[in-house]
């Protein structure tokens, strides 16, 4: 099964993606920014799924650390967001987020796009 890293800090968004995922895949759940990049070392991550707006920074600002490490430069990476705007996009994909997607989403729909994102990873 594949290991996704959702970073949200939201304990509501954590839960549902817990509960959306289970059975699809091992969720790794972290509410900040500091823990996550402490996490990073101790899992094989296949995907991260990351909110952009967080407590201690934004996600495209980790998707941009998460780049510079060798390990993982073709790692899917999608931002989650509730105010996703043109702007927003522009910048995730310049970071090397390969997919941006608003909130609310539905379950069906997270999972076909991980799966998509798993199978070939694009930036989109």
């Amino acid at each position: 099964m594949k290991t996704i890293m959702y970073l949200d800090d939201s304990i509501i968004a954590l839960k549902i993606m817990e509960k959306t995922l289970s059975g699809f895949a091992d969720l790794i759940a972290i509410p900040t920014i500091s823990k996550a990049l402490k996490a990073i070392s101790k899992y094989n991550i296949h995907c991260f799924i990351i909110d952009q707006v967080l407590a201690d920074g934004y996600g495209i600002d980790f998707a941009k650390k998460i780049r510079a490490d060798e390990k993982y430069r073709k790692t899917p990476i999608l931002l989650i967001s509730a105010s996703l705007t043109e702007a927003v996009a522009y910048n995730a994909m310049m970071a090397g987020i390969n997919q941006s997607i608003s909130k609310p989403i539905q379950p069906e729909e997270i999972r076909q796009i991980l799966s998509q994102q798993l199978k070939n990873p694009t930036i989109q």
